[in-house]
């Protein structure tokens, strides 16, 4: 028989044994067994609901970051477009008045190319 063959057969055999053998005793066991279960159950749905809180706040979370720093990107973008496109047509208005493009250039920040691009 295998119960014989190992210690810890041996031992679960004896206390099935014993406790299949008074009917008072066997369901404390089977009692206590259901609130070990219950408590295991417990401890991984607390950790379930811990873990998927801790994922819906930290997208919250990342959501909230990606839009600020998509935000302050779009705005620097449009500042700089809007910042050369400025800078055009003022160039475009001193080229009509006959102002230099060295000067223009020098004033405006923009490239001697850009500004000889305007003049064709």
């Amino acid at each position: 028989m295998l119960a014989a063959k190992t210690p810890e057969m041996k031992k679960a055999v004896g206390r099935l044994k014993r406790l299949s053998a008074d009917e008072a005793t066997r369901m404390r066991y089977e009692a206590r067994e259901l609130y070990l279960m219950d408590e295991m159950a417990r401890r991984d749905k607390a950790h379930a609901d811990g873990l998927a809180e801790g994922e819906a706040k930290g997208l919250a979370e990342g959501k909230a970051e990606g839009l600020a720093e998509g935000e302050a990107k779009g705005l620097a973008e449009g500042e700089a477009k809007g910042e050369q496109k400025k800078a055009v047509e003022m160039a475009k208005n001193l080229l009509s008045r006959g102002v230099s493009p060295d000067i223009i250039a020098e004033s405006s920040g923009l490239s001697l190319d850009k500004i000889n691009s305007l003049i064709s």
